[in-house]
């Protein structure tokens, strides 16, 4: 955006440039290790120094270079992808001869390297120190926590300290065979002070030829995958079939499709992977989506968790379950909940009646009809004496008391009073609340800064709520003016800059500026999630995309 930015100083007045990037959904790679480490996922750190592996051969047969690899200049995507990020200190082939203008993240740059350093091989050395810290520590999660850098693994006193680094001792005790040939590599680079390692893209597993985004294709009543541009590269032989999430998705043979959430009923479940390759079989009774690496299953009606090579790590013993949230998950034996972590250990003893997912640290429990909080030590930090309550989010609960609806801190301390008929958890800083059957929203303060005059309202979501005026819905903002008028029969909260409305029986999306970029022409529709969205249309059910393609043949 050409002299986007003003500035205006002591120093002078000038006008700069700006340029517009993509928003990333995900992690840094930093914080998607440690939270991989805190829960001993090996599997999940095996896959990423895989899959960092592909990148960084990838990256060695360009003409560029990144010029900053790190920890939080990678970022890890739900998909599990990785993506790039901070391209300051690039290096194309038009700046040959110039000199850097920066030198990098220590601990990841060659000692030896200065700013006339600066080629297609500045990246060399940072895949090397990245792709050795990611094999140790999926062989040891616990190196981790012998660190003494905030970096992945090894600090800058490590690679000019070689012979009395503790952290390089533990790796050579390892005896691991993938981090032995990185660690022979690195002791070369650094003797040979050359930035430049010939050798290392043999050691580095070339990325497989796959297609990143596809989507599910209805044809002929059977499901397969197809490319944004309809073109089949998984066949049509599946019963039901959702989107890709976390690289594998979930295939159904057998199974009805119906009306409801899910979506299927009967059948048996497996999971494929982009390139079409069954890789769990379609053995189990129900499966769920991959979440922070594992998947539910269940078995002869009951409950466990399998990993993406299809290994039950946690057998099929639960009488019910729920996804890992924050390193644990749910669990219910005889009648019981309790949770567990992802060696299937029992961390908290199934001994609550009712128990929610971990949210913000904290989880919500019953007991003898009361309502309170554990950690993840099992503590009950806010005691069972609430009527109901809610998981946390954004630092606060909901809880019921006396029949009326309030709100808790993390210490338990009472900061909005049970004063409502009703209330919602907060969302973007506001919570939906009910007086005198009428809906407004408060802040974390208690203050109504929506007042309660509409008939009926949604959570706010991506900065706009559904609200209900005189039978018809449109959308405020987090001020209360309405940006959409209340014209529909029916609206659903925002999701991907989408929301899906109801006119005239029928259902379609509209964007932020009130606009029907998918016509209402549905029998019904589901949220947009990764860019797509589930429909219905004359008993037929497939997905479109957010410009209304639609994935299916009659």
């Amino acid at each position: 955006l050409p002299e986007e930015f003003y500035v205006d100083s002591t120093a002078g007045s000038k006008s700069y440039d700006v340029v517009l990037m993509p928003w990333i959904e995900g992690q840094t790679l930093g914080d998607y290790v440690a939270q991989a480490c805190s829960c001993k996922d090996t599997t999940a750190l095996q896959q990423l120094a895989q899959r960092f592996g592909q990148l960084g051969a990838w990256l060695l047969e360009q003409e560029f270079a990144h010029g900053d690899l790190k920890h939080d200049n990678i970022m890890v995507r739900p998909d599990g992808s990785l993506l790039l990020i901070d391209y300051d200190g690039m290096f194309v082939p038009a700046l040959q001869g110039r000199q850097a203008l920066e030198l990098g993240g220590q601990g990841y740059q060659h000692p030896a390297r200065t700013a006339q350093h600066f080629n297609r091989h500045l990246d060399d050395f940072s895949i090397l120190i990245i792709s050795l810290s990611l094999h140790a520590l999926a062989a040891a999660p616990e190196l981790y926590y012998e660190k003494t850098t905030d970096n992945l693994l090894l600090a800058q006193t490590d690679l000019q300290n070689l012979q009395t680094s503790a952290i390089l001792n533990r790796l050579f005790v390892l005896n691991h065979p993938e981090v032995n040939r990185l660690m022979m590599l690195l002791f070369q680079s650094l003797a040979a002070q050359s930035l430049h390692i010939p050798q290392l893209p043999a050691l580095l597993p070339k990325a497989e030829i796959t297609y990143s985004k596809l989507i599910p294709y209805l044809k002929g009543g059977l499901y397969g995958f197809c490319t944004p541009d309809k073109k089949i590269v998984v066949p049509c032989v599946y019963d039901g079939a959702k989107p890709f999430r976390e690289g594998l998705a979930r295939v159904n043979t057998g199974g009805i499709y119906y009306y409801g959430y899910d979506g299927f009923i009967g059948g048996k479940w497996g999971f494929i992977n982009t390139a079409g390759q069954e890789v769990v079989p379609c053995v189990y009774d129900g499966a769920y989506d991959f979440s922070e690496g594992l998947a539910m299953v269940r078995k002869n009606e009951k409950y466990g968790f399998i990993n993406k090579n299809g290994q039950e790590v946690v057998p099929c013993v639960y009488d019910d379950a729920g996804s890992f949230s924050e390193g644990l998950a749910r669990v219910k034996k005889n009648w019981n909940w309790g949770f567990i972590n992802k060696n299937g250990q029992e961390v908290v003893p199934c001994v609550y009646d009712v128990a929610g997912d971990f949210r913000e640290g904290l989880a919500m429990v019953q007991k003898n009809e009361k309502y309170g909080f554990i950690n993840k030590n099992g503590q009950e930090v806010v005691p069972c004496v609430y009527d109901d309550a809610e998981s946390f989010s954004e630092g606060l609960a909901r809880v019921k008391k006396n029949k009326k609806y309030g709100f808790i801190n993390k210490n338990g301390q009472e900061v909005v009073p049970c004063v409502y008929d009703w209330a919602s958890s907060f969302s973007e800083g506001l919570a939906r609340v009910q007086k005198n059957e009428k809906y407004g929203f408060i802040n974390k303060n208690g203050q109504e800064v929506v007042p309660c005059v509409y008939d009926g309202a949604y959570d706010f979501s991506e900065g706009l709520a559904g609200v209900q005026k005189n039978w018809k819905w449109g959308f405020i903002n987090t001020a209360g003016q309405e940006v959409v008028p209340c014209v529909y029969d029916d609206v659903w909260s925002f999701s991907k800059g989408l929301a899906s409305v109801k006119k005239n029986k029928k259902y379609g999306f509209i964007n932020k500026n009130g606009q029907e970029v998918v016509p209402c022409v549905y029998d019904d529709v589901w949220s947009f999630s990764q860019g797509l969205a589930r429909v219905e249309k004359n008993g037929k059910y497939f997905y479109i995309n957010r410009e209304g393609v639609e994935y299916y043949e009659d």
